[in-house]
């Protein structure tokens, strides 16, 4: 299920830079029902939501300059993964893009494109990270 809801949230944020409230809604209701089917415990998960919250929280105090959608959906995946997969994920990720942002910025020619206002969704970068996860 979290597979389904990784690659919906990265193709619709890939296309559109937004991912639809449905998504959230219907994955989030789903992952609560896991939550509770699940043996483990449902603390842990529920925990690692706020890794979404503070991502949320960061987002509004930085104006926008980090994607809402980004925090909900690590609020959504934290019923999925718990808290330390959730950080793990989130920390992976952004080392993944950061180190794609710096590709860019080196292999732009100097003046002939301005990269300061660039941008790139970041959802999609935790595919990979995620299925690495797996594997490892």
């Amino acid at each position: 299920i979290f597979a389904l809801f990784l690659l919906t949230a990265a193709l619709q944020d890939i296309r559109r830079r937004s991912i639809d409230l449905w998504v959230f809604l219907l994955f989030a209701f789903l992952g609560i029902l896991f939550c509770f089917l699940d043996g483990e415990d449902g603390l842990k998960r529920i925990l690692g939501c706020l890794t979404g919250g503070g991502l949320i929280f960061v987002s509004r105090a930085a104006k926008d300059g980090i994607g809402r959608g980004d925090g909900f959906f690590f609020v959504v995946s934290g019923f999925y993964l718990g808290s330390l997969k959730n950080l793990e994920l989130l920390f992976y990720g952004l080392i993944t893009a950061a180190a794609l942002g710096g590709i860019l910025i080196l292999t732009s020619k100097k003046g002939e494109r301005n990269l300061r206002n660039t941008a790139f969704p970041f959802i999609p970068f935790l595919v990979p990270v995620w299925i690495g996860m797996m594997i490892l």
